[in-house]
């Protein structure tokens, strides 16, 4: 069976939405006699910075002014390239963004994304979201990846372009 998970909130639509999710992992259990694990979490995990969207987007205009590329296309390539295997790692998490990175990767296997071709995955990649579902934690191993890439590849160093935003972002002591 597919895990059922449902971030609850105060609303009465929400409650209404787990109670049918709940009832139907119920109905499972005793047509097929297996178990269903619900798990619940208190832990939302903790959200990005400004600091960080701030560096994500200094970062993609000067990837974009290196490359050729426009900014959004720069954007949807790295959140093919980086964003979704970091959120594979996140959906492994018992918390809010560890089920919500969980319902995003879910999403993409299920449309059938990796046997599309180029031009539609970043097509896709600019209307799903990615980095916004992220951790702290994640997204600082995501921009380190696009900075350590784009190194590699185009011998950008994006790391040096604005240290102390960087710094900031990364939470990094100088």
């Amino acid at each position: 069976m597919k895990a059922i998970k449902h971030v609850l909130s105060k609303s009465t639509k929400s409650v209404d939405a787990w109670l049918k999710k709940y009832f139907t992992a119920l109905d499972y259990c005793q047509d097929s006699d297996k178990e269903a694990y619900i798990t619940i979490s208190f832990d939302k995990g903790a959200m990005r910075s400004k600091a960080m969207n701030s560096l994500a987007a200094i970062y993609y205009k000067q990837i974009s002014e290196h490359t050729g590329d426009c900014q959004k296309e720069v954007k949807a390539f790295c959140k093919m390239t980086f964003g979704i295997d970091l959120l594979k790692e996140l959906s492994a998490l018992d918390t809010v963004a560890g089920f919500e990175a969980g319902d995003a990767v879910e999403v993409i296997n299920d449309v059938g994304f990796y046997r599309w071709n180029y031009e539609a995955k970043i097509k896709f990649m600019k209307t799903v979201y990615i980095t916004s579902l992220m951790t702290t934690k994640i997204f600082c191993d995501y921009l380190r990846q696009v900075e350590a890439h784009y190194m590699q590849v185009e011998g950008l160093r994006l790391e040096s372009i604005n240290e102390t935003l960087r710094n900031n972002a990364l939470n990094i002591k100088c």
